[in-house]
């Protein structure tokens, strides 16, 4: 309830009622707005007859997500080693939250990942990972074109998002469960209400995550390496799940940090 969200921070002083003709004494006054990570993705929210008013109150809305984001979680530092053509990125991520788990709430489609570029002097991409396709979606599983071949999966990735999956057993003629390298397969599934269980990812309270990258780029340094930490509260699968493609182009893509350094 702080005017700087998710950050302690002192508090406002004022009336605590405004009457026309009465006087009221000053009081610590708290924010009621309570906000997260979720947005409208329709143009008549919060005020259906008024679309340029709704249009004031979710940009404002997504100046204060911002805050809240940044207030959460960022990049505590960014370091690496070269050798020849081999590099090493070393990335710390830190929770500034000591109440719940960032991402938190609808964790499975939360996603919260490591966009990182390594570039060489003459600002040409040698590496990255944390990239997007045609669609929006990160290269992993859900991606269309990962799994028709067409994009390699992104073994690189680092994302916070929590995975939702099935388990499929075999019985036998008796009704017996089979053993579990005989009967039994698992498979992603988008929404957690047709999983069996929920891998978590994200990070716990006031945890800090060492994230190590080991690769090796066309040619020898010296290299600039880019990291950014990347937020979207809902992936564009599942909108096209749902039938609302429409929308998907309506998802924003917060930006918490970014750290860049020189490698020799």
């Amino acid at each position: 309830m702080s005017p700087d969200p998710g950050k302690n921070v002192p508090k406002e002083t004022g009336p605590i009622a405004i009457v026309e003709g009465e006087v009221y004494p000053d009081r610590v006054r708290s924010s009621h707005r309570f906000i997260g990570p979720d947005y409208a993705l329709i143009d008549d929210f919060p005020y259906p007859d008024d679309l340029e008013a709704s249009a004031r109150a979710q940009e404002e809305q997504l100046l204060q997500i911002d805050r809240l984001l940044k207030n959460a979680v960022h990049i505590r530092s960014l370091e690496a080693e070269s050798s020849h053509q081999l590099l090493e990125i070393h990335l710390d991520v830190e929770s500034l939250i000591n109440g719940h788990r960032v991402p938190t709430g609808f964790t499975s489609e939360r996603q919260l990942w490591i966009s990182l570029q390594v570039y060489n002097m003459q600002n040409e991409l040698l590496f990255q990972t944390g990239g997007l396709d045609a669609n929006g979606d990160l290269l992993d599983s859900h991606s269309a074109f990962v799994r028709d071949g067409s994009i390699a999966q992104d073994q690189y990735l680092v994302n916070f998002q929590s995975k939702n999956w099935v388990v499929s057993r075999q019985y036998s003629e008796n009704g017996a469960l089979l053993p579990q390298h005989d009967g039994r397969t698992e498979y992603e599934t988008i929404f957690p209400f047709d999983a069996d269980n929920i891998e978590r990812h994200s990070l716990k309270p006031l945890e800090t995550r060492r994230l190590d990258f080991n690769i090796t780029v066309s040619e020898t340094g010296p290299y600039r390496i880019v990291a950014t930490l990347r937020y979207r509260n809902l992936p564009p699968y599942m909108l096209r799940a749902l039938h609302l493609d429409a929308l998907v182009p309506r998802l924003k893509i917060f930006d918490i940090d970014s750290e860049e350094l020189i490698v020799q």
